[in-house]
Parts: C-alpha cells; sequence; structure tokens
C-alpha cells in the first residue's frame, strides 16, 4: 500500500519557470496580471498563489545559499515541506532566544522595560 500522495499540480505550476517570472515581474510591474479578476479571487486562485509565494521564498533562499535548500529539494515536494517545517521551527526558536535575551535586559534596575536606553537618575547634590 501506497501512503505517499502525489504532488499537487498547483504545486508543479507554482514552481516552474514560466509563473514564478510572471509572480515576480506581477510584483514588480503592476499591468501584468496573473488573474483575468483582480477581486474575489476563488479559493483555487489563492491557493495558487500561496504557493507561488512559498516557491518565490525558496528560491531566493537557493540565491542566497541557505543551507539544506537546493534543487534537488525543490523537485520533491515532501522535502521541500520537511524544510518548511525545518525553517519555521529554526525560526521560532531564534525568536524566543531573542526574547528571553531582552527578558534579560529588561529586568536590570539601571535598564528602561521598553528600551535598552538606561535611566538617567538625578541626585540632588
Amino acid at each position: 500500500m501506497n501512503t505517499i500522495r502525489k504532488e499537487l499540480p498547483l504545486r508543479v505550476l507554482a514552481r516552474g519557470r514560466k509563473w514564478q517570472t510572471i509572480f515576480t515581474l506581477a510584483k514588480e510591474i503592476h499591468n501584468i496580471k496573473l488573474f483575468e479578476n483582480n477581486i474575489d479571487l476563488t479559493p483555487i486562485q489563492l491557493l495558487f498563489l500561496e504557493y507561488l509565494q512559498v516557491y518565490y521564498n525558496l528560491y531566493i533562499d537557493i540565491s542566497m545559499g541557505e543551507e539544506h535548500i537546493d534543487e534537488d529539494v525543490m523537485n520533491d515536494w515532501l522535502r521541500v515541506d520537511s524544510y518548511l517545517y525545518y525553517k519555521s521551527k529554526k525560526r521560532k526558536e531564534q525568536l524566543k532566544e531573542f526574547k528571553e535575551g531582552k527578558n534579560k535586559i529588561n529586568h536590570k534596575d539601571n535598564i528602561d522595560k521598553f528600551s535598552d536606553i538606561p535611566k538617567i537618575r538625578y541626585v540632588k547634590g
């Protein structure tokens, strides 16, 4: 019994060079339309736009030399989903570390709670 699903055709289209080029140009040049209707998009159109954005971001990751992503990964939807899961977990960990670091700084008496700028204390001399 094969439990692995086939890749959605919308993902194949969104990953393709033609639609990625049109999507990129449509973001830069507002006269280019992806669809005939610009309002009241159907659920399928919204899903297609979501996949276009996901693959656009993945191609940017490849061009920036991010680890764990390359053309081989892009051609396997299961590996793409795994990479996206890894990337979201990594981002959450970084955000958690950042927040913990900010809280440590903000709990000091000489630091304002809303910024990292030290408080000024005036002492009568």
